[in-house]
């Protein structure tokens, strides 16, 4: 069978094609396939890029080109696919694998060439000039965008990064734009959707620590200066007397079990003590297979490097399927007795915990199939939003998420795609982009781990980027819903150069890595860019501090707690200074669950220590430790160093170092950054079992 792939057309066969690899398969178990062929043109030292492009995947696998010829085992997938030489890189080029593929001829084109005349001449002369990024600018400039809203009722509006200060300020300017000029009341965000009910009671009431709800939302891509302003204005304009009709703050998330579970929980417990029993022996069974992560397993070790052979299969547990079965019948059973549950004043706390219980399911169902979590994921995060339009009738949505999911793609079925196939032109997908500047992302280095702030230049193969920065304008809008016949509607309909990335980043040696090839016209009606951006600003954390104490457990009472370490996590623990076999010295710290031996829970007994001393130094953190317990049980040592724009250095060392019966000593060496505040060593133990630690000591190198 012959394959011909050429650059900016998808994957064509000369026969039958393969099952849509977008749709969702039973999750059962999924196998890496053999992919071979040619490549031209055959260039020396030539090799070949086969990056995902799915949002948020950064599984990269590179294979070697010998004499035009090359084999790579893929996992099945949307890739673009890169040649890079010596002196030379192209553009990616897209390919689906779905199957073994024995004979794919990928031909390859030069690099990305500048937009035709005719295109930026348009852009130039359609182009909507904004005067700022700021809130409270005003909306003289803004006017125009009128028109372009028009009657949409969900107004999306993506970011080309998820750590770019500029796209969240505009956004919040956007947003205030939409409230006061056009009548927008709710805002809902690509965060957990229980979770984020915290943020929307402060809101609406000014109960709560705004800092402290945000952060709540788990995600750290928007725990930002940026958003929390956003916040505060929400709840400025809400107190306001003559602001009757109110602003509303939604998530449309579904990744995270725990506040949708202990929710539910705790409200069927007031109504139905026998369905609060079924719920808890569901929420046993989630909670013990997330911490497995036996669902993740495949994908990470891709994101990790490691190298997979053909036919390598990871297994997802049925029991997911039996969890999503479970909480669909619990459901119903509700669901029969709505009348009652839901009757007078009921009926808004009987919709939210039944949604809590949807969200339930829906995490269940994309961790029981992790090789279309996106798909499956996006499809969740569409349908929420659809649940808020229900409790918010009549009510204009703005939607705040990545470029990936709000656009209309209807190759990776995203959020965007489903929203535009519900509700048509009144769905409105406005794109973000770029030229240069910086941004923040967990760098996915392994040996420069952690959040990081990147800067980017001007990109060759950024040819959308390019064109817009052609424009002259700093920030700016154009629509494109009614482009002109001719070049320039098949310009932006054609695949075309985008910077973006999502949660994650390194620095590429590969140029195209983070410019993937997109269709912009079919993804979005409009875009607002900024030619030049920088950092988002991470909320301060201010992290009580103290000098490195009672390190080596030799102070303080037997059987008691050791003195300077603070003691955190799950029931059950008890950690206290023994006598027994010590390593150094005539005591130790011993840490031992007594809860069920089923359990999987953490706990860490730590020290924040003042970082100001070890600034720009390298250290060296050693500990004796040694563990006894359940097959999965696990005990090692943790370091964390908090910044002043973030989390930096991080590292568990389970990875690396077994932990057994014996004494083993634990190392981490690493340099501890100029703007560091805090450095945090822990006593880690994860389970069922009994963990010693002693003699910890930090030394400066």
């Amino acid at each position: 069978m012959k394959h011909l792939v050429v650059l900016g057309l998808a994957l064509t066969t000369l026969a039958a094609q393969g099952p849509d690899p977008a749709k969702p398969r039973p999750a059962e178990s999924f196998r890496a396939h053999r992919v071979q062929g040619s490549v031209s043109p055959a260039l020396e030292g030539m090799r070949l890029s086969f990056t995902k492009q799915v949002q948020d995947d950064d599984a990269d696998i590179r294979v070697d080109v010998d004499r035009g010829r090359f084999s790579a085992v893929l996992p099945p997938g949307a890739y673009s696919v890169r040649a890079l030489a010596k002196d030379r890189a192209f553009p990616g080029i897209p390919l689906t694998v779905h199957k073994d593929m024995s004979d794919v001829a990928l031909e390859f084109r030069p690099d990305v060439s500048a937009a035709p005349g005719e295109v930026q001449d348009w852009i130039r002369s359609h182009a909507i000039p904004l005067r700022s990024v700021v809130a409270g600018s005003g909306f003289t400039d803004l006017q125009p965008l009128k028109a372009l809203v028009g009657n949409a009722t969900v107004v999306g509006l993506g970011e080309a990064t998820h750590g770019t200060k500029e796209f969240f300020q505009l956004k919040h300017r956007m947003l205030e734009f939409l409230v006061e000029e056009m009548g927008f009341r709710v805002f809902a965000i690509e965060a957990s959707l229980p979770e984020a009910h915290a943020v929307d009671e402060y809101i609406r009431t000014g109960q709560g620590d705004p800092a402290k709800t945000l952060k709540g939302l788990y995600f750290w891509t928007w725990n930002t200066r940026e958003v929390l302003d956003q916040i505060l204005w929400m709840r400025k304009y809400n107190a306001d007397p003559g602001h009757p009709k109110k602003l509303r703050f939604y998530g449309v998330d579904m990744q995270e079990h725990r506040v949708a579970l202990a929710q539910a929980k705790a409200w069927l417990e007031k109504e139905d003590s026998e369905e609060a029993r079924q719920l808890d022996a569901i929420g046993k069974r989630i909670v013990m297979r997330m911490e497995k992560g036996e669902s993740r397993s495949f994908s990470k070790s891709l994101r990790q490097g490691i190298t997979v052979a053909a036919g390598f299969s990871v297994p997802v547990s049925a029991d997911w399927e039996g969890i999503i079965r479970d909480l669909e019948a619990l459901a119903l059973r509700l669901d029969a007795r709505k009348a009652i549950l839901a009757a007078g004043d009921q009926a808004p706390i009987f919709e939210r915990q039944r949604q809590n219980l949807r969200i339930l399911a829906q995490c269940a169902r994309m961790e029981a199939d992790p090789q279309h979590s996106f798909t499956v994921r996006d499809e969740a995060m569409a349908a929420n939003l659809c649940w808020i339009q229900a409790q918010e009738p009549g009510e204009k949505i703005v939607l705040w998420a990545h470029n990936g999911h709000i656009g209309a793609d209807s190759r990776l079925r995203t959020m965007g795609w489903h929203l535009r196939q519900a509700l048509k032109d009144a769905y409105l997908p406005i794109g973000f982009a770029f030229r240069e500047g910086g941004f923040q992302a967990q760098n996915t280095d392994p040996m420069q781990a952690g959040l990081k702030v990147f800067n980017v230049t001007p990109s060759a193969e950024a040819s959308l980027d390019a064109a817009l920065a052609s424009s002259g304008h700093p920030v700016m809008a154009l629509d494109l819903r009614n482009l002109p016949t001719g070049p320039v509607r098949e310009w932006f309909e054609a695949p075309q150069g985008v910077l973006e990335c999502g949660a994650v980043f390194h620095v590429p040696v590969d140029p195209h890595m983070y410019v993937p090839r997109l269709s912009v016209a079919s993804r979005f009606g409009a875009l607002l860019f900024v030619n030049r951006t920088t950092t988002a600003m991470p909320v301060p954390e201010t992290i009580p501090t103290q000098p490195p104490t009672n390190l080596g457990f030799e102070e303080g009472d037997v059987g008691k707690a050791p003195q300077g370490w603070s003691l955190g996590g799950g029931q059950g623990f008890v950690a206290q200074i023994v006598k027994e076999g010590a390593k150094e010295g005539t005591r130790c710290l011993r840490v031992a669950f007594q809860g069920d031996p089923k359990a999987f829970i953490p706990y860490s007994a730590m020290q924040h220590l003042d970082a100001k001393p070890y600034r720009g130094r390298r250290l060296r953190i050693t500990a004796w430790i040694r563990a006894e317990g359940e097959k999965n049980f696990r005990a090692s040592l943790s370091v964390q160093v908090n910044r002043d724009r973030g989390r930096g250095f991080r590292d568990d060392i389970r990875g690396r170092q077994k932990i057994g019966k014996a004494w083993a000593q634990a190392t981490t060496e690493f340099l501890v950054a100029e703007d560091a505040t805090a450095l945090t060593v822990s006593c880690f133990v994860l389970g069922a079992g009994m963990a010693w630690f002693d003699d910890i000591q930090i030394e400066a190198l």
